[in-house]
């Protein structure tokens, strides 16, 4: 169990499908993250019930978690982030129902961070979402195209003779048998469309940050060779953001 004692400290809940995160936030600065298994429900309300001086807090999840939530507001204020929830920019998407509200966090998230300019921000996981912010705080939209192991794991499954691939440490230009293949061809495929991306957005938009954020994210920062913003954190900075604006109005 931990206990925090700084002043006016804000809690950012993020439940995704494997993993809860905690983040503790103040005066816009990080100052604490945990993480815990998705069933480790006991172990996560203990471990929030140590936060003495934690005064508000944002729940956000990928799915059905109400038990959780309720448990957390049993112990200090706690908002939901929805779809519907007031956030700091203009949310231009048109299907906004089916939107994940992680992308709709890291835009936020760069634009706290980066609010001068355009945003470009590659979110690396299951899948690879890539949206837009611009400088007149306008969530654009953005595309989604899959992760680098959900390509490979899709060659080993809708193929009859292919493996598995999941070290993607050697890269090189040309493949000289069928694993390096494999490694070139998802690794390289998803570099070239991230340089596709940022070419094709430098020729429409001027003044673009690069947000880097996702699990595979380094893995890939060390290959563009263009100034990144690589936050590991920047949905939880867009929820603490999202959280301030709600707790000033």
């Amino acid at each position: 169990m931990v206990i925090l004692q700084k002043k006016n400290m804000y809690l950012v809940v993020d439940c995704g499908n494997s993993a809860i995160k905690l983040y503790v936030f103040t005066n816009n600065e990080l100052l604490y993250t945990h993480r815990f298994v998705i069933h480790e429900i006991d172990a996560c309300i203990a471990h929030i019930e140590g936060m003495k001086s934690v005064t508000k807090a944002i729940f956000c999840s990928v799915s059905d978690n109400m038990n959780l939530l309720k448990q957390i507001q049993s112990i200090m204020p706690c908002m939901e982030f929805s779809i519907s929830t007031p956030i700091p920019l203009v949310n231009a998407y048109e299907s906004k129902q089916s939107m994940g509200l992680d992308r709709l966090a890291a835009a936020v998230g760069a634009e706290y961070l980066a609010p001068a300019c355009n945003k470009l921000i590659f979110d690396f996981g299951t899948a690879i979402t890539i949206d837009f912010v611009s400088d007149k705080h306008i969530y654009i939209g953005g595309n989604i195209s899959p992760g680098l192991h959900t390509r490979s794991k899709a060659l080993q499954q809708h193929t009859e003779l292919l493996p598995y691939v999941s070290d993607f440490s050697d890269i090189s230009l040309t493949g000289k048998n069928t694993r390096q293949a494999i490694q070139n061809g998802v690794v390289l495929g998803i570099l070239y469309e991230i340089e596709g991306y940022i070419a094709a957005y430098n020729t429409k938009y001027e003044n673009i940050s690069l947000f880097f954020t996702g699990g595979d994210a380094i893995f890939f920062e060390k290959m563009v060779k263009k100034p990144i913003f690589a936050e590991p954190n920047l949905i939880a900075f867009g929820l603490y953001r999202i959280l301030q604006n709600n707790a000033d109005n």
